[in-house]
């Protein structure tokens, strides 16, 4: 597993180590990678969509803060499985930037592909 973000490199080595992640996180200044998967840019109406305003506050209630942001703050984000051969077997491209993929379903989808 690999996550890649925007940002410096130093920026991706603090979020994993500040989240303790047990797999990779890369950076991707140029949005190369975002670029190439077809992420799009969410425009400043974007922002005030009710589902991202509710969103966010369901994450704040949660106790999700939002932290120093870096790189683009328009690029939405994208979720993609990739198997070995470079073939995208699950592909989750945000409509606006609290369009993440569960954490349930990518586990569900892990587990039933093996």
């Amino acid at each position: 597993m690999v996550a890649i973000g925007l940002g410096t490199v130093q920026r991706a080595a603090k979020f994993k180590q500040d989240n303790e992640l047990p797999y990779v996180v890369l950076a991707d200044r140029e949005q190369l990678g975002y670029q190439a998967y077809g992420l799009g840019k969410a425009g400043l109406s974007d922002i005030f969509k009710p589902d991202l305003i509710l969103s966010g506050m369901r994450a704040f209630k949660a106790g999700a803060r939002q932290g120093k942001g870096s790189g683009d703050p328009s690029q939405l984000p994208g979720t993609f499985i990739v198997d070995p051969a470079g073939m995208i077997q699950y592909a989750k491209p945000a409509k606006i930037a609290s369009d993440l993929a569960a954490t349930a379903e990518l586990l569900s989808w892990i587990d039933h592909s093996r």
